[in-house]
């Protein structure tokens, strides 16, 4: 019974992250005749004067993934009977299944899908200058999982006599849906240095989000309990907070509210620097996405007032009509108050840091890449190494293969290839390929990644920069 009294409060107080994800497949970072590889640092230059991209399908981005689990850590192919099945790792044939699963567990797992689509972008060249314009809409949504969670359903307290208590702070769900419109420069400031800035304004559609301030489970025999700080914010067009007399929360609706297509409105930048250490090897560094977004239409809060605390029931066998669980269920309704005027409030983009070097040979046809990228988001930090193949051997056809540190280990494979056949430019990228697969369910299902990240556009480019050699 205590642990569906955990369950059901855990349900009751995820709140949301105030952080925004979104990228496009690493991969293409090194294709130089890409005309996007700009949005990883404002001061590339595409190799053609003037690109406009394909309305809606210059660039198509989809990912999903983890950054603890795989699908091996959950389930194993065990012959039960004489027959190969697929249990889960609380299979009693699965030895040491929960220790290994929660082994896998890194200190806060975060669960993420992400999708955008570049509407409308186009950019040009004037002399030393190259001026990029974009517009953009993105969708992404993120579930962070705090280790203390598993560990608690799963393991249990370990100090049966004394008081364990759970950190849950990083337990959150957010989700987000945003336009963004960019104008980007970028400047040849001599033969070795390029300088690049991008200004982003961002139009919100829909937000969820929140957060467990110092939210902790403190665990005995005697007794559960809830406490600390924690909010839910919510601008979704047609979104309400219902709540009771006495304006304790009561769930959500989606019929009525403000139905604005916009409820919020922000600003971001980029900034970004390259230089050629000499003709063959280049460096460059950038800083994407330093912004935030100020929803204040439409804005609905609930904030946790009250703690929760189970003691236990204590059941009566004479009498069956009690029903022993409405108390503690009158406390989890009156944890969150709704907020009678909610003020409006901001979330910030998950910023990202790049960097990287190549160093090329045989005129530039084969290239070596390094590349390291840091997320940050709400005092988290999330790096990844690469390490890169890209050959380009004639003008029209660029292919690159990168291979990727993710999390501690080197297991992911990425591959992309960029053709420009005459004025039409076609690229298509994928990071994290899975190569290995299971049966399940009439379905393969990738047993070794974490993540994927697909990219896939179309573009049109005119013209080209002359060389000194030419």
């Amino acid at each position: 019974m205590k642990r569906i009294a955990i369950i059901l409060t855990l349900c009751s107080i995820i709140g949301t992250g105030k952080n925004i994800f979104g990228q496009q497949a690493t991969v293409m970072y090194f294709m130089k005749d890409n005309p996007l590889q700009h949005n990883f640092n404002p001061a590339f230059q595409p190799e053609r004067n003037f690109y406009f991209g394909f309305p809606v399908l210059s660039s198509l981005n989809i990912s999903a993934g983890n950054n603890s689990l795989i699908f091996a850590d959950v389930f194993y192919g065990r012959t039960i009977d004489g027959k190969k099945q697929t249990v889960s790792f609380l299979h009693p044939e699965v030895k040491g299944g929960v220790d290994n699963f929660l082994n896998s567990l890194r200190k806060n797992t975060r669960f993420y899908a992400e999708f955008s689509a570049t509407l409308l972008s186009f950019g040009l060249r004037h002399n030393k200058s190259y001026y990029t314009f974009d517009v953009s809409t993105r969708a992404e949504g993120q579930f962070m999982l705090p280790e203390s969670v598993p560990a608690l359903f799963f393991r249990g307290v370990e100090d049966k006599e004394g008081e364990t208590e759970f950190n849950l702070r990083s337990l959150s769900f957010s989700a987000t849906a945003y336009t963004q419109i960019a104008l980007g420069s970028s400047y040849n400031y001599d033969k070795q240095w390029n300088f690049g800035a991008k200004l982003k304004i961002l139009l919100g559609h829909a937000n969820l989000d929140g957060y467990c301030g110092d939210m902790s489970l403190k665990v005995s025999k005697e007794r559960w309990l809830l406490q600390g700080e924690s909010s839910l914010y919510g601008t979704v067009p047609g979104l309400e907070f219902k709540k009771k007399d006495d304006y304790t929360f009561d769930g959500m609706s989606f019929d009525g509210g403000n139905k604005s297509l916009f409820s919020g409105v922000g600003l971001a930048g980029d900034l970004g620097a390259t230089f050629n250490f000499f003709e063959s090897l280049r460096f460059s560094a950038s800083v994407v996405d330093i912004g935030f977004i100020h929803w204040n239409k439409n804005i609905h809060k609930t904030n946790k007032e009250n703690d929760f605390e189970f003691e236990g029931i204590t059941y009566d066998i004479n009498n069956d009509s009690i029903d022993y669980w409405e108390e503690y269920r009158n406390m989890l309704e009156g944890m969150y108050v709704v907020e009678r005027d909610p003020k409006s409030y901001s979330t910030m983009l998950t910023a990202k840091i790049y960097a990287g070097a190549e160093y090329s040979i045989l005129k530039d046809r084969l290239g070596f890449g390094l590349l390291s990228k840091t997320y940050i988001a709400k005092k988290e930090w999330f790096q990844d190494f690469i390490v890169s193949v890209n050959y380009r051997p004639f003008r029209p056809l660029a292919v690159s293969a990168n291979y990727s540190l993710l999390n501690g280990k080197w297991s992911n494979i990425g591959f992309g290839m960029n053709v420009n056949a005459g004025p039409v430019n076609l690229f298509v990228c994928a990071d994290n390929i899975p190569l290995k697969f299971a049966k399940g369910g009439g379905m393969m299902i990738p047993t070794n990644t974490k993540m994927t990240s697909v990219s896939f556009g179309i573009n049109f480019m005119f013209g080209r920069e002359k060389t000194d050699a030419e």
